[in-house]
């Protein structure tokens, strides 16, 4: 199977080249590290490689993942699925949002969560490789259906 090239060198070292095309990879990190900082920087390499993005931010206000991939000139292969201002109440223009409040409905959040990504991803003209879902917190105790999501979007990629 072919590998994915990361942003760090001696991380790819250690995975033999990469991670695994078609893989699904968990970043587990210390409190103290950032690792929206570190998810940027794995997205922006992947979207100078080429790759596209379907970005899921339930954890904070789009805008916040928005900025940071604006600023690297990638808006045009970039989606950003909003699953955060349905849990506050406030309204968005994004593209992409969730209508279900984490708050009224964890199962139906999921559901509606999976269905938007996988229209983003056929929304995209050459869909891309690269899914980020930032952050798992929300998804605590639903691991299959996460796990089934994921394997889900890997068929809507293929």
């Amino acid at each position: 199977m072919s590998k994915v090239e990361l942003p760090l060198e001696r991380l790819n070292e250690a995975l033999d080249g990469g991670v695994e095309d078609g893989s699904n990879v968990l970043m587990l990190a210390d409190l103290a590290v950032d690792k929206s900082r570190f998810a940027s920087a794995l997205v922006n390499f992947r979207l100078d490689q080429g790759d596209n993005l379907v970005y899921f931010i339930n954890n904070k206000m789009p805008e916040y993942a928005a900025e940071r991939i604006k600023d690297d000139g990638n808006e045009e292969s970039t989606a950003i699925v909003d699953g955060f201002s349905s849990t506050l109440g406030k309204d968005t223009d994004a593209d992409y949002r969730l209508e279900t409040s984490l708050k009224d409905d964890r199962e139906e959040f999921m559901e509606e969560t999976k269905e938007t990504a996988k229209q983003a991803m056929r929304d995209m003209e050459d869909f891309g490789s690269t899914f980020v879902l930032d952050s798992l917190d929300s998804f605590v105790g639903q691991w299959d259906a996460v796990e089934e999501m994921a394997q889900e979007l890997k068929g809507v990629a293929e």
